[in-house]
């Protein structure tokens, strides 16, 4: 079964919250997941200050 098949709700869900170019590799076990994801720099900014992590 390819990786593609098997993580295809990983991949769903990236490209639902607007990812692109997602890559699915595994190496000895661990998944790695690679995408752009776009992200709004005020909100991103804005938790880096107020010591939220990413919400």
């Amino acid at each position: 079964m390819a990786l593609q098949e098997k993580y295809k709700s990983v991949i769903d869900s990236i490209n639902a919250a607007g990812g692109r170019d997602v890559q699915i590799t595994e190496d000895g076990g661990v998944l790695k997941v690679a995408a752009t994801v776009p992200y709004p720099k005020d909100k991103m900014l804005s938790g880096i200050r107020s010591g939220n992590r990413w919400r």
